[in-house]
């Protein structure tokens, strides 16, 4: 069997990044005061744990959640988007918030899980 050295470093590391965004997302609408406007609040609340959720299992499963870091990378792409599709664009706190955490979210999401070492077909563990 062929060994495979893998250095968990960078998928954990910016598996607690999206930990850190997702506890942001959760508290900036009333930390940046946009909690009167009920879409971006639920939006970001509910996004926001299921990022944190995420990004923990990615962080406690390493390379076998590789899969949680592509649903992560999801979320941060309808996060940049939420505000045009949900109707909170004239809540610039709200939009920016979504944006840039979006943005975020889907640079270290994407990042990480291209750390993560591909197993196909070809690898001997599947033969």
């Amino acid at each position: 069997m062929a060994k495979e050295y893998y250095n968990n470093g960078g998928p954990r590391a910016t598996s607690a990044i999206n930990i850190l965004a997702g506890l942001w997302l959760i508290v900036s609408p009333f930390l940046l005061h946009f909690s009167n406007a009920s879409s971006a609040t639920r939006n970001n609340i509910i996004v926001g744990i299921v990022v944190l959720a995420l990004a923990a299992i990615g962080l406690a499963a390493g390379h076998r959640a590789a899969w949680s870091r592509w649903l992560t990378f999801v979320l941060g792409i309808w996060l940049f988007f939420a505000p045009f599709i949900l109707g909170y664009t004239g809540v610039s706190k709200a939009l920016w918030n979504n944006i840039i955490l979006g943005s975020l979210i889907v640079i270290f999401s994407a990042w990480s899980a291209s750390l993560i070492p591909y197993r196909g077909p070809e690898h001997p563990e599947h033969r």
